[in-house]
């Protein structure tokens, strides 16, 4: 070994990394390499592969026990790739500090020394890395093949609704909420469903459909079934394919028309648990009788229907922890019916359920009654039984388990969240968690085949290539029945699809996305400057996007800096120049500014007006339209300096004079603020914020500012929240100096004023408004258009719009609703300004969905 580079190695403590041999199947380091300890020399043979790797073939490896020279000549010549593991930034996901200095350090044709060990799973682990490198001798080695990322530029199928000439879409996303569960029906080879935390079911049945369409629409819903968007389970009838059943806080609901209506059938609290909202299916079907159903309740109790869920009975003699505030965080979150079980009454005699904090209970009198079989396994998340009549738990991080002949065993001790067995083969079964694994043997053996050392992920969403494709969390597996080569996979953000799960070579590694159609990120704002050819979305879970059009996933250069970024606003002068607000990492590491002056091509970020170490989750921006250097920033601390304003760029920041702190009024770790608090007039130097929580008489209040130093009262007779401080929303028109709009759902009204909040005007004809936009003025006026999200008197809720509002003294008023869009939980509407007739609409985990009037001018 070259002495020199040895001696120049200096140590420190780091987070372990993981070194993976690729002349084998990753994470599978040679057998006679087990237990070496001591130091590797080896030659850079490519540098950042995917800004995750950094490969290294083995010239010379020393170990620190002589006995161990075996395993030391196993490693040399193989080649490693060491995997750089990831943190939350300020930025969002980033390798670690020392970690991505030293892949910057690597370069081609250089020599390192590493420290390294094989743990007794095989593993090579990274001890250290070192401070200086030296030159590698001319004839390296070349490099060994990686597997080449396929191109993933995507276009996105858009689930168009077309209804009287008017469209309805979703904006691109590509996932981007908790996806929790997948199925197959066990009759129909062309059904599938996939459950999400925020967004309700979706489905697809029909061959080759490549987009998921939603099961829960407004055509079939009421306001009063907004808890839908959070089911908690869903269960597919074993033999008729348009019977399902779901469950949400409000009770379970069942459908026999494939979703086109669904009915309360039991009111009963079915939410979903923070501790295991992502792996647990607590609703159950009997395979052999389906009028016999089980539901598993959060408060701990088991239910059964024997009329196909006409009437329910609370099974007796379980056991229900005392779990104090958080009782209804825990409950019962798995169920599941042995299909082959000898039939007790006419159904099947065999059920099991697991319990949060009691265990594994087992009934053979056909869920008459149930006794313990485990009190270890006390935090299941989904129960499985195979073709043999084994019952296979995963047991949150602890690893999958399996129950035969009364007697438990390790089936994998691994981390495990969601697993699948291969309905035509026992021997088979893949499981998910940290790494995708598959056993061909029953689980007696395991092989890494995927997962976080060898997939490649195809056809992902460009903000999640911006984050580095890594792989994500698993959350449910699924095998098809009638093709037990595809299996699904669904994530904390996204689902993919592997149509390959028992080959062999470079195939059984890829995974699709296949998640068209589930858009399904908390959406914050939406932006379109007038002028420009792109406009812009953001969200609570993915940071923000640049769009080009309603068709294509943004890429990877369309994604804003920032993990979360709650609000956007654009100088008028100069469209292309916008302010945004972000925060580093997820919900809690405070607010800082983002700015573009080309459109988003190139983003800066600028220090916190707010200062080091806030804690804070939101906070809204305004820029003013005349100066592009002055805007606005309105935090949700109380303190004196929660309001800012900056007249040179962002370079220094000052506490706005007289406005209240924390206007938003909830919590600063808080950032489900749906509404918009703070806007800038479009024509002059003028800047409104909305005090909806206080004013005389408890009513709202309009505080106006010329540059964001000095604020004054404008007017304090606005309507209050209501105590729905969540979807408070102010507008202004972009051609129109003065015209404000202000809108305070749960009081019922929006209110518009046309000279800087001095006057105002309660919006007429409506019950209940819950957001109001300017849009785009129609050809030939010089006014803008109106756009209402709510209900006219006598009228449905949804979209209105009206091209004359502040031109005739009966203004025309469309309703824009398509009844196969799901407006279960509507929040807030933004008007174009590129396109007349065209607005976007944040309907409560569904993102943002647009809808145009093509032609509308010609009519």
């Amino acid at each position: 070994m070259n002495k020199k580079i040895a001696a120049a190695l200096m140590m420190f403590t780091l987070t372990t990394l993981s070194l993976a041999a690729q002349n084998a199947p990753r994470l599978a380091t040679p057998e006679a390499a087990r237990g070496f300890s001591g130091t590797l020399t080896g030659a850079v043979t490519a540098a950042e592969w995917n800004g995750r790797w950094a490969n290294l073939r083995i010239a010379e490896a020393v170990p620190d026990d002589p006995e161990r020279s075996s395993a030391a000549e196993a490693l040399v010549g193989q080649t490693v790739s060491v995997l750089v593991t990831w943190e939350q930034g300020p930025d969002g996901l980033r390798p670690k500090a020392e970690e991505a200095e030293f892949l910057k350090g690597l370069q081609r044709g250089r020599e390192v020394v590493l420290e390294a060990s094989v743990n007794r799973r095989g593993h090579l682990q990274l001890r250290g890395v070192p401070e200086e490198v030296a030159t590698a001798p001319e004839s390296a080695p070349a490099p060994a093949a990686e597997p080449e990322i396929p191109e993933d530029t995507v276009r996105a199928p858009n689930p168009l609704r077309t209804r009287n000439g008017v469209e309805w879409g979703w904006v691109p996303v590509g996932g981007g909420g908790n996806m929790m569960m997948t199925a197959y029906h066990p009759q129909n080879p062309h059904l599938k469903v996939l459950r999400s935390d925020v967004a309700g079911l979706f489905i697809k049945d029909e061959p080759g459909q490549e987009v998921w369409r939603p099961m829960l629409l407004s055509s079939s819903l009421g306001l009063e079934d907004r808890d839908m968007r959070h089911p908690s389970s869903a269960a597919l009838h074993p033999s008729d394919d348009n019977t399902f059943y779901t469950s949400t806080r409000r009770g379970i609901y069942k459908t026999t028309d494939r979703a086109r209506t669904w009915n309360l059938i039991h009111e009963v609290d079915m939410r979903i648990a923070h501790h295991s909202k992502k792996r647990s299916e607590p609703l159950a079907i009997d395979p052999q009788n389906p009028e016999v159903v089980y539901a598993g309740t959060w408060a701990g109790e088991l239910l059964r229907s024997l009329d196909g869920g006409a009437a329910w009975q609370r099974i007796p003699g379980i056991p229900t922890p005392d779990f104090g505030d958080r009782q209804r965080d825990y409950g019962i979150p798995c169920v599941v019916v042995d299909p082959a079980s000898p039939q007790v009454d006419g159904r099947s005699g065999t059920v099991y359920f697991g319990g949060f904090d009691i265990g594994i209970f087992r009934s053979t009198d056909g869920g008459d009654s149930f006794h313990r079989i485990s009190d270890q396994l006390t935090h299941p998340h989904h129960m499985r039984i195979d073709s043999l009549g084994a019952l296979y738990v995963s047991n949150d991080d602890k690893g999958l388990f399996r129950f035969e002949n009364d007697t438990w065993s390790d089936a994998l001790l691994d981390r495990t969240l969601g697993f699948a067995i291969d309905p035509t083969n026992p021997d088979r079964i893949v499981a998910a968690g940290g790494n995708v694994m598959r056993s061909l043997d029953r689980g007696r053996t395991w092989t890494a085949w995927a997962g976080r050392d060898g997939n490649v992920l195809r056809r992902s969403a460009g903000w999640w290539r911006a984050w580095g494709n890594q792989w994500p969390v698993p959350n449910s597996l699924s095998i098809n029945p009638h093709n037990p080569d595809e299996a699904l996979l669904v994530t904390v953000y996204t689902a993919y699809q592997n149509d390959n799960i028992w080959g062999d070579g470079d195939a059984l590694n890829i995974w699709d996305m296949v998640a068209q159609g589930v858009e399904m990120t908390v959406a914050f704002d939406a932006l379109t400057p007038p002028g420009l050819d792109v406009f812009f979305t953001s969200y609570g879970d993915i940071s923000g996007l640049r769009h080009h059009n309603l068709v294509d996933y943004p890429g990877e250069d369309d994604v804003t800096p920032g993990h979360v970024v709650p609000s956007l606003d654009y100088h008028a002068g100069d469209p292309r120049q916008i302010w945004g607000t972000r925060v580093g990492g997820w919900k809690y590491h405070g607010v800082h500014i983002l700015k573009t002056t080309d459109a988003g091509d190139n983003w800066e970020r600028l220090d916190s007006p707010f200062g080091s170490g806030r804690d804070m989750a939101m906070a809204h921006i305004a820029v003013s339209a005349t100066n592009p250097d002055n805007a606005v920033v309105l935090s949700v601390i109380d303190d004196d300096d929660g309001n800012q304003y900056t007249l040179d760029g962002g370079e220094t920041w000052q506490a706005s004079q007289n406005l209240p702190g924390n206007l938003q009024g909830h919590n600063p770790r808080e950032y489900w603020f749906f509404g918009n608090i703070l806007a800038s007039d479009k024509v002059e130097s003028r800047f409104y914020a909305y005090n909806y929580r206080t004013g005389g008489g408890n009513r709202g209040r309009l505080w106006t500012s010329v540059d964001g130093a000095e604020w004054t009262v404008a007017a304090d007779n606005l309507p209050s929240s209501g105590g729905r401080e969540k979807q408070v929303d102010i507008d202004t028109a972009y051609n129109r100096a003065g015209w404000v709009a202000v809108t305070s759902p749960w009081a019922q009204s929006a209110h518009l004023s046309q000279d800087a909040g001095q006057t105002w005007e309660r919006l007429e004809g409506f019950e209940d408004v819950w957001s109001v936009s300017y849009g785009k003025s129609r050809p030939g006026s010089d006014n803008p258009t109106l756009f209402v999200l709510g209900q006219q008197e006598d009228g449905p809720h949804g979209v209105y719009h009206s091209p004359d509002f502040f031109e005739a003294d009966n203004p025309t008023w469309n309703y824009l609703n398509h009844p196969e869009v799901p407006m279960i939980n509507p929040r807030n509407i933004v008007g174009c300004l590129q396109e007349y007739g065209r607005a976007f609409i944040a309907e409560a985990g569904r993102a943002w969905m647009y809808v145009r009037q093509p032609g509308l001018a010609d009519r």
